[in-house]
């Protein structure tokens, strides 16, 4: 009996450990290893596809608004200043970082860079002056151990696959906003946002799967369905939509079958960033006499929070984990306010 007791009162011991382990681990949050007040996140061009913040198991890579990327060891919080560039970049908003297992992925002065984890051992992969391709490049992203990168092209933003040995560019897509990669296929919404485009990534044949092809007669119509994002979380794909009735939705994308409300948002938001769990919804409305507030909307528990803005004049740029980065009007586009969300 006293082993039977024994065996039990171990068990229940190592439960309650892992138990507390995973709460521990659920509460730590990028927010714990940032000087919220004092840390200046350098801008991204489209941050629905790169971010200036990454991470793995081991560290978190960030760029500073002095171009520098810093490298934060999660388990000791250590910062290590690992790449300083010696030529400043021409503008400040560019393409973002990206990880692959071993390698560290970054876009500056209109190139492309790949380094190890700890900066060293730097090459330049791709300048944009050398493709005719291409006239800026605005974003980079591994999908499926493939380098995608978003760039100015012929037709605005386009999205070419890179062949790193040979300095080959595909181009994939164009004419693209709100890029999100699912399954095999990139989906995007074009420029008037009024319908949603579906590429297959390996035939590289596309098609409009929600809305409609944007043409200039439509900008004199007002009630029109407007698609705001596209996000994927746990293998599905999630867009935000305007429609005809002035109510904001969230919907689950359905493929052949009918698309199903994910969520309403309460107060209607003309803008949106989000990431793969966390929408956040706010209007840019800054003549109104009206309170302004951010929503907060998280895919894995399917709730919904609403918080005052911090500011009258506070604009959202992007989110990543805990966090929204945002500007002020009045700061000159300045980068790196960061703003801690309770998810």
């Amino acid at each position: 009996m006293k082993i039977i007791r024994y065996k039990n009162n171990f068990v229940f011991f190592i439960m309650i450990s892992l138990f507390l382990v995973g709460c521990q681990r659920e509460k730590e949050h990028l927010s714990d290893m940032f000087d919220l007040k004092n840390d200046k996140l350098a801008g991204v061009y489209d941050p629905e596809y790169s971010s200036t913040i990454v991470q793995n198991e081991q560290f978190v890579f960030y760029e500073t608004e002095n171009q520098e990327i810093v490298r934060i060891n999660k388990k000791n919080h250590k910062r290590t200043t690992i790449i300083s560039p010696d030529e400043k970049s021409e503008v400040q908003s560019e393409g973002g970082l990206e990880l692959s297992k071993d390698s560290l992925y970054y876009v500056h002065n209109n190139c492309v860079f790949k380094s190890d984890l700890n900066g060293k051992n730097i090459q330049r992969l791709l300048s944009a002056k050398e493709k005719k391709e291409t006239e800026w490049i605005n974003g980079i992203k591994i999908y499926n151990n493939e380098i995608y990168l978003l760039a100015d092209g012929e037709w605005d933003n386009s999205i070419f696959r890179f062949y790193p040995k040979s300095k080959k560019l595909e181009k994939v897509a164009e004419d693209i906003r709100n890029p999100c990669f699912s399954g095999n296929n990139l989906y995007y919404i074009e420029h008037g946002e009024v319908g949603i485009n579906k590429v297959d990534l390996k035939t590289l044949k596309g098609k409009i799967v929600r809305g409609q092809a944007w043409k200039n007669k439509l900008q004199y119509e007002d009630d029109l369905v407007r698609y705001k994002g596209i996000v994927e979380n746990e293998g599905r794909v999630y867009y935000i939509c305007w429609g005809k009735d002035d109510k904001v939705r969230l919907y689950q994308y359905r493929d052949h079958k009918k698309d199903t409300i994910q969520h309403g948002f309460s107060d209607n938001s003309d803008d949106f960033v989000y990431n793969s769990s966390i929408i956040v919804g706010f209007n840019t409305h800054w003549d109104t006499s009206e309170e302004r507030y951010i929503q907060i909307y998280n895919l894995d528990s399917k709730q919904e929070k609403k918080i005052k803005m911090p500011n009258d004049t506070w604009s959202a740029e992007f989110v990543i984990d805990d966090m929204v980065v945002c500007t002020y009007l009045y700061d000159n586009g300045e980068f790196g306010h960061i703003l801690k969300l309770d998810i």
